[in-house]
């Protein structure tokens, strides 16, 4: 954010949510349990990448609205599923 008084710049500040605590350490024993980590946020992109780094996750999905992020999620499961044998059970798709 930039602050100006009248046409000079006075001030840069920088404003972010802290991470949880326990956050890096979750994912990290996610990660040793061979299970992907993707962030979905509606962050810009340069936040959501210095988080996702921080965080090691594997895909980092940023500026996404609200209505859009239950479509992500379902299109990243189907996908996620989509190369695993339970892929046709109809159960795991949320059609039982």
């Amino acid at each position: 954010m930039l602050v100006a008084v009248g046409k000079r710049l006075v001030a840069m500040l920088s404003i972010a949510d802290p991470l949880k605590p326990e956050a890096a350490a979750v994912v990290s024993m996610l990660r040793a349990a061979k299970v992907s980590c993707c962030m979905l946020t509606g962050d810009n992109k340069r936040t959501a990448n210095a988080v996702a780094a921080m965080l090691q996750v594997d895909a980092v999905f940023a500026e996404v609205l609200p209505a859009e992020k239950a479509q992500v999620c379902v299109l990243f499961s189907l996908s996620t599923l989509a190369h695993h044998e339970w892929a046709t059970t109809p159960s795991l798709l949320g059609r039982a």
